[in-house]
């Protein structure tokens, strides 16, 4: 129960090392596709605590071995029938153009990881991709296509060269006390079609909660302005289907990648950035939870980051093209759209969770209501 409110509660939630997400590099990671991360946790916890009921008082031996069989299972099924993206074949470029001083915010770094991208990305042949995707942050501010028209000039030349349209990360000011950031979306014409803005924003690394009395803790001075949050879920059209995107903290959330896929998005753009990561576990911990989450919709993630790592994560969670950690990378993987409907967790999301908390809830009122102590009445005989 406090996982499932921990994953929602406070500021959004805090998703990572929930217990489901424990099965991603297993042969169970398959069966994600019927009941989530969600409902693994729910099978966790069950046959942890069966199995301690078992042990200290020897009862509970047949729920043991039902929950047992239950993962089993799950498991062969999920190796027998696994999710897989079986449509269209699309080229993909993922650009991981790192930073000069990741994590440090040194003097013009903002250019100097555009200005790194636009070269890797003038090293792809023309013809070669179906699509370029550069990762969050890529562009920013002064280097922002969307206000910059040099910026924008070059990012069109170079879909119009190679023939593909390329997804651009970067944020960008919205008014003095706020800022927007958001996947731009040029197609192979050079043609700006639209974007995706995020939704969901970082507490307390792009926005400060009660700011007001907040503002004197001096760490907080390194977030000065808020992120205007976007609406919701925005697709962009390739010739083989649409396809969604999201931005870091947001890919760690299952409910936003599933209304991608409930707008009718055949393939996840994941693009972080993760120089606040640094060397710590963090960035191999992120894809760990993009593979549950392509196994729980049966889509293929392109995951891209400006210092690392970056992946493709196919239907079934396993990896490809994984680069290393603050080089400049550029890969080219081939990836496929989803051509079979929803999964069963696409449509249902955390109902299993959902109704074990209930059913729990309802058995601990149920017990405290049998144990209260019974009022008898003046004058009454307690035994009729």
């Amino acid at each position: 129960m406090m996982e499932f409110v921990r994953v929602r509660w406070p500021f959004g939630g805090f998703p990572w090392a929930t217990l489901g997400l424990s099965i991603s590099a297993t042969p169970l990671r398959s069966s994600a596709q019927w009941i989530g991360a969600s409902g693994w946790s729910v099978l966790i916890v069950s046959l942890c605590a069966v199995a301690v009921l078992w042990i200290r008082r020897r009862r509970g031996a047949g729920a043991v071995v039902s929950l047992v069989a239950v993962v089993v299972l799950l498991g062969v099924f999920g190796l027998i029938a696994p999710a897989t993206a079986d449509g269209e074949e699309v080229r993909v470029a993922m650009v991981q153009g790192n930073s000069p001083c990741p994590g440090t915010r040194c003097l013009g770094e903002r250019v100097a990881i555009y200005e790194a991208h636009l070269a890797l990305t003038r090293q792809i042949e023309p013809g070669s991709v179906d699509l370029v995707v550069w990762p969050e942050s890529s562009t920013g501010f002064s280097a922002h296509p969307l206000t910059n028209p040099a910026v924008a000039e070059a990012v069109a030349a170079e879909a119009v060269r190679i023939g593909a349209p390329i997804l651009v990360g970067g944020d960008r000011s919205d008014g003095e006390a706020n800022f927007i950031n958001s996947n731009a979306f040029f197609d192979e014409r050079g043609v700006f079609v639209g974007e995706y803005r995020k939704v969901h924003p970082v507490p307390f690394g792009e926005f400060v909660p009660f700011r007001p009395l907040l503002d004197w803790i001096p760490p907080l001075a390194r977030v000065p302005r808020d992120m205007t949050r976007g609406s919701g879920p925005v697709l962009f059209d390739l010739e083989a289907g649409p396809i969604g995107s999201v931005i870091s903290y947001e890919g760690a959330f299952a409910r936003y990648e599933r209304q991608m896929i409930a707008e009718g998005a055949r393939l996840l753009i994941v693009a972080t950035n993760e120089a606040s990561y640094g060397d710590s576990p963090a960035s191999d911990q992120f894809l760990a939870i993009s593979r549950v989450r392509a196994a729980e919709f049966g889509t293929d993630i392109v995951q891209v980051a400006v210092t690392g790592k970056s992946a493709i994560i196919s239907a079934s969670g396993e990896l490809r093209g994984v680069t290393g950690l603050f080089e400049s990378a550029l890969v080219i993987e081939s990836v496929s759209m989803r051509s079979a409907g929803p999964t069963l967790y696409s449509r249902i999301g955390d109902l299993v969770a959902t109704l074990t908390i209930l059913a729990l809830g309802g058995a601990i009122v149920r017990d405290r209501l049998s144990t209260s102590p019974r009022v008898v009445r003046s004058g009454a005989d307690p035994k009729t």
